[in-house]
Order: C-alpha cells, then structure tokens, then sequence
C-alpha cells in the first residue's frame, strides 16, 4: 500500500516536471499562464488560475507525503488519502479548466509534449493512488 502511494507522488512529479517544458504555443506552463493573464479577458484569467492550481496542488501533495515520511507518520491514514485524493482531484480540475477554456480554442497543433508529460503524470497517479486504498 505504502508502495504504490510514493509511485503516486512519483507520478506527480511528472505533473511537476510537465510544467516546466513546453506546454502549449511553446511556452512553459508559468509563461503560459502569464501569458494568458496579460490577454485580460475572464476565461483567459480562469485558465490561468486553473494553471497555477494544477501546478501547486501537485506541489502541496507531494510535498505533504515528504513531510509524512521524514516525521515517520503513516502516509496511508484515511484522513491522508481525503487529503491527497483532493489535492489530486484540484491538480487535474486546474488543468483542464485550461484545456477547455483555452487550449481547446485553438488547434492541436499548438500543444506541445509538456502537457502529455501532465497528463501521463495525472493518469499514472489516478492508477497508483487506487492502487493504494487497497
């Protein structure tokens, strides 16, 4: 149990790391949203807020488990798995709050191997973390 949580976070931090290479129109995911917040319009702000929550809520959760682990807490509490689950649930909710408000607007040709990397990360996670409640 305790083993397929930690590849939950593993996939996580695919998440984290698809934030960091070419997301879409050859921008980061940071440039992206700064981008997008500088277009002015409301579903432009919302996509970018929906990729700052995607980011940091993989953040928060992988950083919860690490915390766990060096105070030697038990990362597999049901308490801990609401809290993951939701943290997980806001990551993936983010991310496509932008897909559908932005990145669906255009065509796919502008959508570069980072958000395949988030979405890799965001489905293994899924995987493991029911893996994980077994």
């Amino acid at each position: 149990m305790k083993t397929f949580k930690l590849l939950s976070k593993i996939a996580l931090l695919l998440v984290v790391f698809g934030f960091f290479q070419p997301v879409a129109c050859d921008q980061q995911g940071f440039e992206l949203a700064e981008s997008l917040m500088e277009m002015g319009e409301v579903n432009y702000t919302v996509s970018a807020i929906g990729l700052y929550i995607a980011f940091f809520a993989a953040v928060i959760s992988i950083l919860i488990t690490l915390i766990l682990l060096i105070t030697r807490k038990d990362i597999c509490s049901s308490k801990i798995n609401k809290i993951d689950f939701a943290l997980l649930l806001a990551s993936i909710v983010g991310g496509l709050i932008t897909f559908f408000f932005v990145i669906s607007e255009f065509e796919f040709d502008f959508i570069d191997y980072g958000f395949y990397i988030i979405i890799s990360g965001w489905i293994l996670s899924i995987i493991f973390s029911c893996f994980a409640k077994k």
